[in-house]
């Protein structure tokens, strides 16, 4: 089991952050366990709250935006160069693809639980190999651009391309807005930018589902049609990573004094106002403002976890508790929870290996897959990813190196 740093200082790595990320991969399998296997404990009080926990995936947005977008505020109001684009995306990919390309071929070829391309829109969805063309779409992501494939696969995997997206546009965002006269009007247009594209892209989504019966709404959002191809992009959810982007330039403007030191002594009304969004957002009739004020409540947790009491003071309770070994672990082998828990789920399903659709066949089902899920994760993140990561960190040191030579 990985150790955390002792004492990381301000500029370097963040406490608490991995911890975040694997709570929200368990999240998103709890979601899944009792939505798949268990879905009629979604009427039992208390248990019912589990259909919520799907925002773990707007957590995972809200930290792409923040930890991504930091080191661009960073450069841009210290007076610095900007991270080098072709660095940052060797770095993106080298973070993304070796993990995901492996379970997909596992998945597809061992368990053969891979999401099928449907013959038509609207036909029963279907679990097998992929064919090799598909195979190759799916290894590069692109599958969500089309209609017949924006959700074969690894069902997640929509979320990626959104990802991706982002990863993309991000340096070319930051580039252009960096040429602003003021340092901090130049970091706050690209948060402007992903706000507006967000909001655009909910208006069209309410406006779209306007007077469609549920089962239309289904096909709208999740068919193998255009609107899902919409519906499943960052033009629907580009909002989401502007919140974090937008944590982000507070984080490097407290941190560089530009705003009062005492917002960091008043960290609990961080706390405070991560709980009140958060409730509010399960108010009834929020409808499509659940995402939004998720991704708000999520952004001041973030903060909550990051900041410390004072400019180069001890980790807060939160950050403690995100970095004790268990909940780091989970962590780092997040994104491997997140890519493995649905297909195992399907594959232990075809064979009758689950418990029943009740409350202790929820809890049987989530001990199951939860155990098999981090056996295989850990196994993926030590064979495939912490390579990966170690390549990228070495490629990093030669980048600097070299730099620092000329």
């Amino acid at each position: 089991m990985a150790r955390a740093e002792e004492q990381p200082t301000w500029g370097d790595r963040l406490p608490g952050l991995e911890g975040l990320r694997g709570l929200a991969a368990v999240a998103v399998l709890l979601y899944h366990v009792q939505r798949q296997l268990s879905p009629s404990t979604s009427d039992v009080p208390v248990l019912s709250e589990i259909t919520f926990l799907s925002h773990g995936v707007t957590l995972f947005f809200v930290l792409s935006g923040f930890l991504l977008f930091r080191p661009f505020v960073a450069a841009r109001v210290g007076g610095e160069r900007m991270p080098r684009t072709r660095r940052y995306l060797v770095n993106r990919l080298l973070r993304i693809f070796p993990g995901y390309i492996a379970v997909l071929l596992v998945v597809s070829l061992l368990f053969r639980t891979a999401w099928l391309p449907p013959r038509a829109d609207g036909e029963p969805d279907r679990f097998g190999m992929l064919s090799l063309p598909d195979t190759l779409l799916q290894a590069t992501l692109l599958q969500s651009y089309f209609p017949s494939t924006v959700r074969t696969g690894l069902e997640v995997a929509w979320t990626l391309t959104v990802e991706l997206t982002f990863y993309l546009l991000l340096p070319l965002l930051a580039g252009l807005a960096a040429k602003a006269a003021h340092r901090w009007a130049a970091m706050l247009i690209p948060v402007g930018f992903m706000f507006a594209v967000g909001i655009a892209g909910k208006t069209w989504y309410v406006l779209g589902n306007a007077g469609l019966s549920s089962s239309e709404q289904v096909t709208f959002e999740w068919g193998a049609n255009w609107t899902t191809v919409i519906s499943r992009s960052i033009l629907v959810h580009a909002d989401l990573f502007a919140w974090g982007m937008l944590a982000a330039v507070i984080f490097v403007a407290l941190r560089n004094g530009d705003l009062p030191a005492s917002w960091m002594r008043r960290r609990w009304m961080l706390g405070v106002g991560a709980a009140v969004v958060l409730v509010v957002s399960t108010l009834p009739r929020i409808g499509i403002l659940v995402e939004p004020l998720v991704a708000l409540s999520s952004a001041l947790l973030l903060l909550l976890v990051v900041l410390p009491p004072s400019r180069g003071g001890e980790w807060g309770t939160a950050a403690r508790f995100l970095e004790t070994g268990p909940v780091r672990w989970l962590g780092l082998v997040s994104f491997s929870i997140y890519l493995w828990h649905l297909p195992l789920l399907r594959f232990l399903r075809g064979h009758g290996l689950v418990f029943g659709d009740d409350v202790a066949g929820l809890f049987g089902n989530i001990a199951l897959i939860a155990a098999l899920t981090f056996v295989l994760s850990a196994l993926s993140y030590n064979l495939v990813e912490a390579p990966a990561l170690r390549l990228k960190k070495k490629l990093s040191g030669r980048a600097t190196a070299a730099s620092g030579a000329r």
